[in-house]
């Protein structure tokens, strides 16, 4: 037993002494296998991480380590959908053991039952409410997996046999949620759009059923009857999908001063990794990514930034095989619901109600320009899981011309620094990279088969994701094979638009000394007053630029080809 350690398990544990009455240990390092919690030996570790969690949240240790080797995690769900929570953590690092290739040593595989029917699953690791808090050197992993990939046999418009591949799960009775075609050949997204997705499948949970069938001695084949599911696969496609697609696997809320390094993601239901409405992120080698025969990791995001607000540094994350976005990065509008007085609205927010603090701004849009007032004070009323309403005073009367429908962009729900550099996006059934803020830099990053635009900018109002972004730089990256759907009426490489507006609403973007290869749009342009371009390259791409003149401002173009 380490010897620093000593004193605190003998208080712990030969005393009936809360762990809320224990001193606090600043300096002190606390292991998981001094609670109970040892790798690789087959036994539910979930009650004896969450103790040591809480034992070094309630003694304010500065670092809870795990040895190398998997820890499972078999319990139902605990404490109101997480598996393992840490909640008011303080200046603490959670820490893995480094690999000798870099990556993680220290696993968290949470076995799962009772997945045919099953839509999402609970969280593995849930974070709020912290500050400066360290998260390293941990992957995280189903057993089960929560996905499936196989050889397409026979298919026809209405029906698909698979075979599916060695070590992956035949589970009969999944649903076929988010699934997609591959070329196996290379192992790349087949460029035809997704099979299917989330809420189509629900509507139809009865025909989007997997069954086993028999088949040759050797095979493990499964079919599925569903309308028009089939229509752009033929046999020798790779096909891939989830048994849910709701869910937060590895979630962040609430964190402020969060540092995410060396973290690992080789399956999810549902978001990879969400950081909603934290502050001041850095984060360097974080990878979701498949294993082994696994086409695809994710149903739906590999890493969402939602409300968040600070300075958020990445680099050096790698995300391929996900569903929908691999960065999602987004701020929310709200709406003039009401007056109350002449400095004091009632105002409307779509889904999660955050905090809005006093001496903040909102920056009600007026046509296309933005007029700030200052928050004195704000209330929240969650009126649905789906809408929440503000009381909100202002220090000042309100602008004149706000009623009733108004739009309003909120500061404190936006990154004033985004950048993120040196990453890899790879085979993303959506966007790498969907940017609703308004500050961002782009740098050295590499985009390859990616199903609709690589980088997508713009606001989504009927989502009711915000805002428009003004400042963005992309920079020495490269962009493959992508863009062949479209997202928000935009389809190409790069597509900057809000989805078929006549304003200009977006600032300025410069993309300089980046290429362009393979596709058969560059950039797809509308509803912003800027765009430069400076020394790119276009390599086989059929049309390097689409301009929507109508609701674009100046586009000038420096040397390149």
């Amino acid at each position: 037993m380490p010897s620093h350690s000593l004193g605190f398990l003998g208080a712990l544990l030969l005393a009936p002494l809360s762990i809320a009455a224990l001193p606090p240990m600043p300096d002190t390092i606390l292991h998981v296998a001094d609670f109970g919690a040892i790798p690789d030996d087959g036994i539910d570790d979930t009650a004896a991480i969450q103790r040591a969690i809480d034992a070094a949240i309630a003694t304010g240790a500065c670092r809870l380590e795990f040895a190398a080797g998997t820890y499972d995690l078999i319990q139902p769900a605990l404490r109101g959908g997480q598996l393992l929570h840490i909640r008011g953590a303080q200046n603490l690092t959670v820490a893995g053991a480094p690999g000798d290739d870099g990556a993680p040593a220290t696993r968290f595989v949470r076995h799962w039952q009772g997945l045919a029917g099953a839509k999402n699953a609970p969280s593995i690791l849930r974070v709020r409410d912290a500050r400066n808090f360290a998260l390293q050197d941990i992957a995280f992993d189903n057993a089960p997996r929560f996905t499936t990939a196989g050889r397409v046999v026979e298919a026809s418009r209405d029906h698909v046999i698979v075979d599916i591949f060695p070590d992956l799960p035949r589970i009969e009775g999944v649903r076929a949620y988010a699934a997609n075609a591959w070329d196996l050949a290379n192992r790349r997204l087949k460029q035809v759009p997704s099979l299917s997705f989330g809420s189509d499948v629900d509507r139809w949970p009865a025909e989007a059923v997997w069954r086993n069938v028999e088949g040759p001695e050797g095979t493990r084949l499964q079919r599925l009857d569903y309308p028009g599911f089939g229509k752009h696969l033929v046999a020798g496609d790779g096909i891939s999908w989830h048994f849910g697609w709701e869910g937060r696997q590895l979630a962040f809320h609430q964190c402020h001063g969060l540092r995410v390094d060396r973290v690992a993601v080789f399956n999810a239901i549902g978001f990879a990794i969400e950081a909603l409405n934290c502050s001041d992120i850095v984060s360097s080698g974080v990878i979701v990514r498949p294993e082994g025969d696994q086409l695809a990791v994710s149903s739906r995001d590999g890493w969402k930034l939602y409300g968040c607000q600070g300075r958020v540094a990445i680099s050096d994350l790698h995300i391929e095989g996900v569903r929908w976005d691999g960065q999602n990065v987004h701020g929310s509008f709200l709406w003039v619901e009401e007056a109350l007085g002449e400095n004091r609205l009632r105002l409307r927010k779509l889904w999660s109600p955050f905090p809005l603090p006093a001496n903040t701004r909102l920056l009600f849009w007026n046509g296309n320009e933005q007029v700030p007032a200052t928050i004195r004070s704000a209330t929240v009323e969650p009126a649905s899981p789906k809408i929440a309403y503000y009381d909100v005073e202002f220090t000042e009367p309100v602008p004149g011309f706000v009623a009733p429908g108004v739009m309003v962009s909120v500061e404190a729900w936006d990154i004033p620094e985004y950048s993120i550099e040196r990453s890899t996006f790879r085979n993303i059934a959506g966007c790498a990279i969907i940017l609703r803020n308004r500050h961002a830099r782009i740098t050295d990053c590499t985009f390859e088969d990616i199903m609709y635009p690589a980088v997508m900018l713009g606001a989504s109002v009927a989502e009711g994701e915000g805002t428009y972004p003004e400042d963005v730089t992309i920079e020495g990256c490269v962009f493959r094979r992508s863009g062949w759907e479209s997202r928000q009426g935009a389809r190409g490489m790069i597509g900057i638009n809000s989805g078929g507006g006549t304003e200009p609403r977006m600032g300025r973007v410069i993309v300089a000394n980046t290429r362009f290869e393979d596709a058969a749009t560059g950039l797809d342009i509308a509803e912003i007053r800027e765009v430069e371009l400076i020394d790119n390259v276009f390599d086989r791409v059929a049309e390097p630029l689409r301009i929507h003149e109508s609701s674009t401002g100046r586009v000038t173009r420096q040397p390149g080809k």
